[in-house]
């Protein structure tokens, strides 16, 4: 699930939602795979928004970013992962639908360990 709500309050782009995925990889320094975590990720996904007031367009999204994290050890097989990071989001639509601009990220995710 993919959503900008955000960009309109700092006038960086429109607010748009949409379903699309991505794919990260993790580098953790220890064997154990917990502590300190650096994640580079791409993200793409289909939107539909609201350009000006009631001028509705589709398009689609790119974000890359990074985060820098730590993973704790929540059980023997779960994990939890927080970090911040940043990413560059850029938005293509019709109807000047669009954002192409850098911000913030922030990650959490509960890991299971196989």
């Amino acid at each position: 699930i993919f959503g900008t709500y955000f960009l309109p309050w700092f006038d960086l782009g429109d607010r748009v939602v949409g379903f699309g995925g991505g794919v990260r990889a993790s580098y953790f320094p220890r064997d154990d795979g917990r502590g300190l975590y650096i994640t580079p990720y791409v993200r793409a996904a289909r939107v539909t928004g609201e350009h000006d007031e009631g001028i509705e367009g589709t398009g689609v999204a790119v974000e890359l970013g990074a985060f820098v994290g730590y993973a704790f050890r929540l059980t023997s097989r779960l994990d939890l992962r927080v970090g911040g990071g940043a990413q560059y989001i850029y938005i293509d639509g019709d109807n000047d639908l669009g954002a192409s601009t850098p911000f913030v990220a922030l990650d959490a995710v509960v890991g299971y360990r196989l």
